[in-house]
């Protein structure tokens, strides 16, 4: 094996980070975990998971996200946040990172935060509790898009429809089956890569849907797809780096020169020697009239110093 590009492995990407590396294996791509960001032979196309819950909490607290929603009296001051996230072995850091965005965008630590299976067919019960004994007012749904299209259709079931922020649910086939309640809810999606239906003349975006219904005919855009596209993108980038004398090695060395580089879906990518935390932006989402609309009109970027505090910063999409 040369490299791995564009892989997907939600519960053994932690584990086999480590044999890859031992191995000198490249690899691009990946779901953002936190152990994927340290090994010199990874290069993460994902958002960085546990960062990510700061965008989570701007979508849902910010001046310009669902508050947006309190002119119609859908949304005022969130109080008494509640998260759910999947249990798996990663999730801890990101729970960290997300009670501290809480506390600092929101003003207010979430009153729950419950872990799930990532095979629970029926999130009813759930509802029930977060409702009628916890009183939530917001939901953070760190979740992979079955789960939270399982936890929506529950919500609908029961009438219940406080505002609720999650993280790649702009798939079509995810969408799907909720179109129609969508309407009657107040939703914020974060997504680490750009969305093309919100941007259906981005050339990055017209490209890569051009090329998967080429080839694929009839499939849904799928932000798992759209994840592995940037990785292609990286890795042929590296390729072209090394030129002809080709080896692993040279192949990292050529990837850790990558700056600001402009992929089809990201805002850019940057690896530095010992920091392969590439992704730093990006688009958060409202479902409003029909479909998704991008809140800030813009990338939203983040970084964090030396001392774990957070800058935050805008982008244009091209």
């Amino acid at each position: 094996m040369f490299a791995m590009v564009g892989w997907m492995a939600p519960l053994t990407e932690a584990e086999t980070i480590g044999y890859l590396e031992e191995k000198g294996v490249p690899v691009v791509g990946g779901l953002g975990l936190p152990s994927s960001f340290g090994p010199q032979v990874s290069f993460p196309t994902q958002a960085n998971y546990p960062k990510a819950a700061w965008g989570v909490a701007k979508v849902a607290c910010s001046e310009k996200g669902l508050r947006a929603a309190e002119s119609t009296g859908q949304l005022g001051k969130v109080k008494r946040p509640l998260v759910v996230v999947l249990d798996v072995p990663y999730v801890d850091p990101a729970i960290r990172e997300g009670l501290r965005a809480f506390k600092e965008v929101c003003g207010v630590e979430p009153i729950r935060v419950e872990k799930v299976n990532i095979a629970t067919p029926d999130y009813t019960p759930y509802v029930l509790r977060w409702h009628y004994q916890d009183q939530a007012d917001l939901i953070a749904a760190i979740l992979d898009p079955g789960n939270t299209t399982r936890l929506v259709q529950a919500m609908i079931r029961q009438g219940w429809n406080p505002p609720i922020v999650v993280i790649g649910m702009a798939d079509e086939q995810a969408v799907a089956p909720l179109r129609e309640h969508l309407e009657k809810m107040t939703v914020g999606d974060v997504e680490s890569q750009l969305v093309p239906s919100v941007h259906p003349d981005h050339p990055g975006a017209r490209r890569y849907v051009t090329t998967l219904h080429r080839y694929f005919p009839g499939t849904n855009v799928a932000s798992a797809w759209e994840i592995s596209w940037t990785a292609a993108q990286v890795f042929v980038e590296g390729l072209r780096r090394v030129g002809p004398d080709l080896t692993r090695e040279r192949l990292i060395q050529a990837l850790e020169t990558l700056r600001e580089f402009k992929a089809d879906l990201t805002g850019s990518l940057t690896y530095l020697p010992g920091n392969h935390d590439g992704v730093k932006c990006a688009e958060f989402l409202q479902w409003k009239d029909g479909g998704w609309k991008d809140i800030f009109n813009s990338w939203q970027c983040w970084d964090f110093d030396e001392a774990g505090r957070v800058h935050s910063y805008e982008r244009p999409w091209w």
